[in-house]
């Protein structure tokens, strides 16, 4: 029998969802870290998506964006600690 996390797996890669869903995880995962490591400011930043190792991140103002920026390396660094997720740069909107 085969195990429900293959089957569901090989469905979405069928159906092509599969990079969305992945889309969802990273931004979940985003998310998390964003929180973790900038705390209240966190509020003030919001991923929205994630493609080809780019995560884009929706800053209310100027200074989170810039806050962001200057701890890229960082935010990368733990997303791939935690979730072994590769994101290559960080685009601030």
């Amino acid at each position: 029998m085969e195990s429900l996390k293959n089957l569901l797996g090989r469905s979405l890669r069928r159906a092509g969802a599969e990079k969305q869903v992945r889309a969802v995880e990273v931004i979940d995962v985003a998310t998390r870290v964003l929180t973790a490591l900038f705390g209240d400011l966190s509020v003030s930043m919001k991923p929205t998506s994630y493609k080809e190792g780019v995560l884009k991140v929706r800053c209310s103002n100027s200074v989170c964006g810039q806050e962001l920026l200057l701890r890229e390396s960082e935010v990368i660094a733990r997303m791939k600690r935690e979730a072994h997720i590769e994101v290559k740069r960080i685009l601030v909107q």
